[in-house]
């Protein structure tokens, strides 16, 4: 991974966790952060992408790495976000003739001085050089078709008290960590055929292939005693979700 300009002159405790290590026969008890050798920061956006451009090998190797993959993918999300289409990169509109995508464009220490000449004196929403304000410039993405709402770590337990959540939610994300929170009062916050997706172990490397597939069976286990199916087989070791459905007995 690429390394940011700074100063690393003072230690970064925040996640530091203590391990034993082999040194010279011995075990012997050390402090630190282990968990980028475990799990790299890029494996949310960086593994997988529409653009297998990304992929390309020579000699055997891979000419582009994660961060890269993780670059295209989230431009690729917020343009879509944004434009209601797909974001098409700027080779593949010289290929296909489409519409010009979002692209990234270096602006030079000459441009951003001009710029903040043109945009000067105007805090009060007055409008600037490109014919927008301040106030605009502000305005978040809009996402007029859903909200998010953030929970607390139990919410798992508490939401089925209330009857207000109720047969509400039609999709359900389990990531690996939260599976301990798969539980048959859940399924009265579900809505009937509701969807519910769990992610597997595939990507924790420090488990053996058995270890997943006990991890596999105890998912399994605990989603048909909260009555959930499988929609399709699900293999721990190759797959990344497994995808259950929620059907309300009539």
């Amino acid at each position: 991974f690429q390394v940011r300009e700074g100063d690393y002159t003072v230690g970064n405790r925040t996640l530091a966790s203590g391990i034993l290590i082999k040194h010279e026969g011995e075990r012997i008890p050390a402090r630190g952060y282990w968990g980028d050798i475990a799990t790299g920061p890029f494996i949310c956006h960086g593994i997988e992408s529409e653009n297998q451009d990304l992929f390309k090998t020579a000699n055997g190797l891979y000419t582009g790495c994660c961060s890269f993959v993780s670059e295209y993918n989230l431009l690729a999300l917020f343009h879509e976000i944004l434009h209601k289409q797909r974001y098409v990169t700027p080779k593949e509109e010289e290929n296909t003739g489409g519409k010009k995508g979002a692209t990234l464009t270096e602006i030079t220490e000459e441009e951003e001085e001009e710029g903040t000449e043109e945009i000067s004196g105007t805090s009060d929403g007055r409008e600037r050089g490109d014919g927008t304000t301040q106030e605009d410039e502000q305005v978040l993405i809009p996402c007029p078709d859903f909200k998010v709402y953030f929970l607390p770590l139990k919410a798992c337990s508490d939401i089925p008290r209330r009857s207000k959540y109720a047969g509400l939610f039609d999709v359900v994300f389990f990531a690996t960590g939260m599976v301990h929170n798969i539980t048959p009062d859940l399924s009265t916050t579900l809505a009937d055929e509701a969807v519910i997706i769990v992610e597997t172990a595939k990507y924790l490397i420090d488990l053996r292939d058995e270890q997943q597939e006990q991890f596999g069976k105890t998912v399994n286990d605990m989603a048909a005693a909260a009555g959930w199916k499988p929609i399709s087989t699900c293999d721990f070791k190759k797959d990344v979700f497994a995808k259950y459905q929620f059907k309300r007995d009539s």
